[in-house]
């Protein structure tokens, strides 16, 4: 890749300085039969010199436009070689740590609100009997509920039953493709029925949200309800092996243009309204990506844990090479091509714009707010991934 960006630049810098040449040559010609022959002397009502300058300043426009436009494809494929150099590394990667456990996945979609966890939810239903809920999933935000509503007697109860359902997943012994502990839904209730038979008072008594930072919406608390990556990592590590299966969290880091979530949460679908406004909404996005961030830097090392970084437009506009890793990450390589098609098919058009615009004053500095975070989770996920294998 190296090499083959320092040819494309040196072939750049060399038809430049070809082009400056010549043009600088030739303008010193005309220069000079302007001042033998008369830059007075007209041909068709035009001085000579005017119309060969004319002419290459023409000239030197055209080979400048083809020269931008070649520049352009080269860096193009040196961008698309590179990812795609970077999905095989990441499959090679993950093709050993399957090799070397008997791996059955646990995939958690992790990011801010506004960065695609319908499109992931969309996904794993196409998916079919090869993705499934987990139960793992909504008794960690019990879990976390606990804290953040202060009604600790939930907390232990909402642990023990999160444990327990990952070993029942584990051995279920039909191998599913993921386990997704978000998104998909589908079990919540069954999670509350499970804390409630402890014969304590739930600490959550509503959906489970697809489990973004923050999740949930309707509620004063809003700041504090963050999902917690750590229960639901503990809770994995507790089940015990069985018939050679060992589990894996596979942390799916969905993120997504600043701007672009600004439109989505604050003016489609209008979640200010709930919190004080739209600036308070984004405030509470950037807590969420730190939350999620010191979350990340705190799992166990690889290949107790993974995590994978896949910007959402990627994924809109079914960019092949993230396409074939999140396939491989998901352990879904041969079917994803076709799902990701219908899924990007299936997405409905954005509704009208129906919520509150950020003060022009505002808007640059939270969305840069939000984009400095985002950098900061996509560091904490790559950050992890080159832990020691060895690390606690």
């Amino acid at each position: 890749l190296n090499a083959m960006k320092g040819a494309q630049n040196r072939v750049a810098r060399r038809q430049t300085a070809v082009v400056v040449g010549c043009a600088t040559a030739a303008c010193c010609w005309l220069l000079v039969r302007s001042e033998r022959g008369g830059v007075l002397s007209r041909r068709g009502g035009e001085p000579p010199a005017v119309d060969r300058l004319a002419a290459l300043a023409l000239r030197l426009s055209e080979l400048t436009a083809q020269h931008d436009k070649a520049l352009a494809e080269a860096r193009r494929q040196v961008a698309a070689l590179r990812a795609e150099v970077e999905a095989k590394k990441m499959q090679g990667e993950e093709a050993t740590e399957d090799a070397a456990w008997t791996v059955v996945p646990f995939a958690f979609v992790a990011g801010v609100e506004g960065t695609g966890h319908h499109w992931y939810k969309s996904l794993f239903e196409e998916c079919g009997a090869a993705c499934r809920p987990s139960k793992v999933g909504p008794l960690a935000w019990q879990r976390a509920a606990a804290l953040f509503t202060s009604k600790m007697a939930a907390e232990k109860p909402a642990r023990l039953a999160a444990a327990a359902s990952a070993e029942r997943e584990l051995s279920a012994g039909d191998r599913v493709a993921v386990y997704a502990l978000n998104t998909l839904g589908g079990l919540n209730d069954a999670a509350m029925s499970e804390v409630k038979a402890a014969g304590v008072e739930l600490a959550w008594t509503q959906g489970e949200g697809m489990m973004s930072y923050p999740n949930w919406w309707s509620s004063p608390n809003k700041a504090l309800q963050m999902p917690d990556l750590l229960a639901v990592s503990d809770a994995i590590a507790a089940a015990r092996p069985a018939d050679g299966a060992t589990p894996q969290l596979r942390v799916v880091l969905t993120t997504r243009d600043a701007h672009a979530i600004v439109k989505s949460v604050c003016e489609k679908r209008n979640f200010g309204r709930e919190v004080g406004g739209c600036a308070t909404e984004i405030a509470m996005l950037v807590l969420g990506a730190a939350a999620l961030s010191a979350q990340i830097a705190a799992l166990p090392a690889p290949p107790a844990a993974l995590c994978r970084h896949f910007p959402f437009e990627d994924l809109q506009r079914a960019h092949p090479p993230t396409v074939a890793a999140l396939g491989h990450f998901l352990r879904l390589a041969d079917r994803m091509p076709k799902l990701a098609r219908t899924v990007n098919a299936k997405a409905h058009a954005a509704p009208a714009a129906s919520g509150s615009r950020l003060n022009p004053a505002w808007r640059d500095a939270l969305v840069s707010d939000l984009a400095r975070a985002q950098r900061t989770l996509i560091r904490a996920c790559a950050d992890h991934r080159v832990r020691r294998r060895d690390a606690s």
